[in-house]
């Protein structure tokens, strides 16, 4: 996972997504602790390990991708059955984020509120991720950059805010306002500044 093209989506996004899930919510329950599907720290630590596994942003399909892959070198793993299928189920949520359909399943939204922890976090670390995120999407121009990147932060905005908490609303809102205030709005500026400062 150390490619060129991936200057956020790397085994220090793998950490960071372990780091929230377990401080967040699997901190409740013991390494030990067996759900019916099995232990939720080796669940999630699988599916955060392999859900980047494929990562090539002009395709679609790299849960899909991953989850296969996942399938396939779990046999290398201590994983149960029972604890690959949430894994892969695990991964496959990032497809569509729903958070919603997985409100009442611990382990998933778990997985998903450590992979989608960034968007509210503290500024400094939302910043870089913003860059590296640009990083990774450089073939596109600054304005088709601009136009893509606002529709999703709006869209991924309205979908995730029912499921936070009321200080995560205000780190969200606060990160997301700045990004199309100040970055996107003058993103040509920044853009010479990323290529420099990543590379």
């Amino acid at each position: 996972m150390s490619q060129p093209h991936r200057a956020y989506h790397n085994l220090h996004h793998v950490e960071s997504i372990l780091e929230h899930a377990f401080y967040s919510q699997l901190r409740y329950t013991e390494p030990s602790e067996e759900f019916d599907v099995g232990s939720p720290w080796r669940i999630v630590c699988y599916a955060a390990l392999m859900h980047n596994y494929v990562y090539d942003v002009t395709r679609h399909d790299n849960a899909a991708k991953s989850a296969q892959y996942a399938s396939i070198l779990a046999s290398g793993t201590n994983l149960t059955e029972a604890e690959l299928r949430k894994s892969v189920e695990c991964i496959m949520a990032i497809s569509t984020l729903n958070l919603e359909k997985y409100k009442d399943d611990f382990i998933v939204f778990a997985f998903l509120h450590g992979y989608l922890n960034v968007l509210f976090s503290y500024r400094p670390r939302y910043v870089y991720y913003s860059r590296c995120i640009r990083f990774e999407y450089s073939m596109y121009s600054a304005e088709e950059y601009r136009i893509r990147r606002t529709k999703f932060l709006e869209k991924i905005r309205t979908k995730i805010t029912p499921y936070l908490s009321r200080n995560e609303i205000v780190k969200l809102d606060r990160n997301i306002d700045n990004e199309l205030t100040m970055y996107l709005r003058h993103l040509e500026q920044f853009d010479r500044k990323i290529m420099c400062d990543i590379t």
